[in-house]
């Protein structure tokens, strides 16, 4: 369905691009279908404010938004709508200093970072240490915008701008696992540790042990937020976490299209019976 059908939906999708046919995002559509109805959104220019029709859905799963968006859909939380993720929360864990910062003041290890402004500021700091490099934007893509430089090389020019989190180097980590949150469900991948790589490669699902189920549960909750992916590096001293995504792809997840479905369809159980 579209924005311009004429009936209420119960659960309506509004995504920051169009629909992938062949994403997870897709399958989950289809699975809620007879309560669904889909607004694409092409450039925040386009959405100036919420349709009337939106006020009327009993959830809205946004995916996707850029900040303009987020902002523009805040609109929806503040009038009571039930949203997933929640708006705030999500425009918040775009900033991947906010991320660290309160995964980190609920007691769980990330690794030493600070923020910096410039590029020259940056490389004497480094001062030819293994580090890691991300832009704190964390709206172009997790797996965007980041250097490990293992060897401590870092470019002489800012490969992409600023500001900037430098991080310590984990050793020995040469695959991330990759934990995916839904509610109360975990699943895991685990890919190739460079970002490159991480983003073509498939990944090959594995058994998330309590302990790990335990920490990417921490983190969602850290954040606020129902659906997530949380990022481990398993160090010689044990995991750490890198970062937290609101929403992830979900490509190649186990189950991941029933457990979203799942989870959404038993929100709209749980605003009925309140």
């Amino acid at each position: 369905m579209t924005a311009q059908a004429e009936h209420d939906s119960h659960i309506a999708f509004l995504l920051g691009k169009p629909l992938d046919r062949e994403s997870i995002l897709a399958e989950v559509v289809e699975r809620l279908h007879h309560r669904t109805r889909t607004i694409i959104l092409h450039r925040p220019d386009q959405y100036d404010a919420p349709p009337d029709w939106l006020y009327r859905s009993q959830l809205v799963v946004q995916r996707g938004l850029d900040i303009d968006q987020l902002s523009n859909a805040s609109q929806l939380e503040q009038a009571g709508i039930r949203c997933c993720n929640r708006i705030a929360a999500t425009s918040a864990s775009l900033n991947r200093a906010h991320v660290l910062a309160s995964i980190a003041a609920a007691g769980i290890r990330v690794p030493h970072s600070r923020i910096v402004e410039e590029w020259r500021d940056l490389l004497h700091l480094a001062d030819r240490r293994p580090m890691v490099v991300k832009e704190v934007d964390g709206t172009i893509g997790r797996e965007r915008h980041v250097v490990i430089a293992a060897t401590g090389v870092l470019p002489c020019q800012a490969p992409f701008r600023g500001p900037y989190i430098l991080q310590e180097y984990i050793p020995n980590a040469v695959a991330v696992q990759k934990i995916y949150v839904v509610g109360q469900r975990v699943r895991g991948l685990i890919k190739d540790a460079s970002p490159a790589q991480a983003a073509a490669g498939s990944g090959i699902p594995f058994a998330v042990d309590a302990d790990l189920k335990a920490l990417a549960r921490r983190c969602s909750s850290a954040l606020d937020l129902e659906i997530a992916g949380v990022d481990v590096l398993q160090a010689d001293d044990g995991p750490c976490v890198i970062d937290v995504n609101p929403f992830p792809g979900f490509r190649h997840v186990p189950d991941g299209a029933r457990l979203i479905a799942g989870h959404l369809a038993s929100l709209v159980v749980d605003t009925n019976a309140g």
